[in-house]
């Protein structure tokens, strides 16, 4: 399993500059927080 997110973020921000509309870059922001947000929970680390 994962230890922590790290992955993620660079991930998110290459995904993010690619994509032009400004709606879906907020999209993908949100959808990385999320999802960031749900392995945290699961895994169960402190802030």
């Amino acid at each position: 399993m994962l230890k922590h997110p790290g992955p993620l973020a660079p991930l998110c921000m290459t995904a993010a500059f690619i994509t032009p509309p400004a709606w879906a870059i907020w999209f993908l922001i949100a959808a990385c927080l999320i999802i960031t947000i749900v392995i945290f929970k699961l895994i169960g680390l402190p802030h």
